[in-house]
């Protein structure tokens, strides 16, 4: 059983996933046209977001991003064990640095937020002025200070995301 199944405190990514795309918050996608995912933060929890994405024959993981070379790997491994078990490949494009999948936003419809627990609310302030959708993984801010920042932030008219977590 996947780790986040393993108690009720968790939803399980896969359901987050398909409650975004039933809802239709990413924009109407062409059929003929794949969601394009980054996925920002490639422990172990991003690797069990990305074995979830691969199920979606309409989600095109694009870009993998990790500060740790050994997290990008394993993704990589995750990415090509779907392949071996029929899924089409795409090799995703991989970041070191959350700057330099910032410079590819124009190329991302749903990001995921994976990173360790204090980082997310800076990876939400971030990337939520641009159209986009996000899945992050909670708690979205680990302090009251956090918890501010983030809230003043979403109910002002920079804010444009969509937001699960």
């Amino acid at each position: 059983m996947p780790p986040n199944l393993q108690t009720n405190l968790v939803l399980d990514p896969a359901s987050e996933i398909e409650t975004v795309l039933s809802l239709g918050y990413v924009e109407e996608i062409h059929p003929e046209r794949r969601i394009r995912c980054a996925v920002l933060g490639c422990g172990m929890m991003g690797q069990e977001h990305i074995s979830y994405i691969m199920g979606y024959p309409n989600i095109s993981i694009q870009f993998l991003c990790d500060t740790h070379e050994p997290s990008l790997e394993k993704s990589m491994d995750v990415i090509q064990e779907f392949h071996k078990k029929g899924s089409q490949l795409h090799i995703p494009e991989l970041c070191r640095s959350e700057e330099e999948l910032l410079k590819r936003a124009d190329d991302i419809d749903l990001l995921v937020i994976a990173t360790p627990n204090h980082l997310h609310t800076d990876c939400i302030l971030g990337w939520g002025a641009r159209d986009i959708s996000i899945l992050c993984e909670k708690p979205v801010a680990v302090s009251l200070e956090q918890h501010c920042r983030l809230s003043e932030f979403m109910r002002s008219s920079d804010f444009s995301a969509r937001v699960w977590v």
